[in-house]
């Protein structure tokens, strides 16, 4: 492990199959390769009170992504050894788009009718929480996605799609959210900072949204070493985390 993780470390070059796609590769945390997170997909499901705005949610997603959390828009190939992060000038919903986003209507619907069981949510208007939903969330889940599907083009980022996928279902009165996404890329702690952003950006605070760990990150740098700080985000070029 040692070996893997000193070759690893300050790793930061440019990917460019064409000169409109341009991606920065940043090498996987060691520990997040490991077979014991590597295979898993990852699913949350987010009740909301209220019909909110499809179109609102998209686009505050985006922002939040291209501005602060590029690496939500990575690519990843069969070596699952690197973030191939798209550069913000190479996202484009006609090109390259940043995430995969789908959204369905049920305006007749109210959330009893829809899902019996979602009082055992206790849903509360003034904290985000994470802990297990009811069965029945899962008629508004999208399609699952395993592992290999991310990288049907094995060598070939720009081709593979995205590792965030989205889906939004919209009652009369509540609106649900599916989200998938690898657990080498966030574990539940990670989303919980994920899903506070983007509310503060549909809040029109994208300054005031929480940043995540810069890109490259290494946690696992100098550790042992009482001269060196266990990260290795100096190595990184200014403004690599966004």
């Amino acid at each position: 492990m040692a070996s893997r993780l000193n070759r690893l470390e300050g790793s930061f070059r440019t990917y460019a199959p064409t000169p409109n796609l341009k991606f920065d590769v940043i090498p996987i945390n060691a520990l997040d390769t490991t077979h014991l997170v590597k295979p898993f997909v990852t699913a949350y499901y987010v009740y909301l009170e209220g019909c909110l705005d499809s179109r609102k949610l998209r686009d505050s997603l985006e922002a939040l992504v291209i501005q602060k959390y590029r690496v939500l828009a990575s690519r990843l190939t069969s070596a699952l050894d690197y973030f191939y992060v798209p550069r913000p000038e190479s996202i484009s919903r006609d090109s390259l788009v940043a995430f995969e986003f789908s959204s369905n209507q049920r305006l007749e619907q109210t959330v009893k009718s829809a899902v019996p069981s979602i009082g055992h949510l206790n849903a509360r208007s003034d904290q985000i929480t994470l802990h297990p939903g009811p069965p029945d969330l899962g008629i508004f889940e999208g399609p699952k996605r395993a592992l290999d599907e991310y990288f049907q083009h094995p060598n070939q980022p720009e081709l593979n799609s995205p590792i965030l996928k989205v889906h939004v279902e919209v009652l009369s009165d509540a609106t649900f959210l599916s989200v998938q996404i690898p657990h080498l890329v966030t574990d539940a702690r990670g989303f919980e900072t994920i899903l506070r952003s983007w509310a503060t950006v549909m809040n029109n605070s994208l300054d005031e949204a929480p940043s995540p760990t810069p890109l490259g990150w290494n946690p696992l740098h100098g550790l042992g070493d009482s001269s060196k700080p266990a990260n290795d985000s100096e190595l990184i070029p200014s403004g690599a985390g966004r």
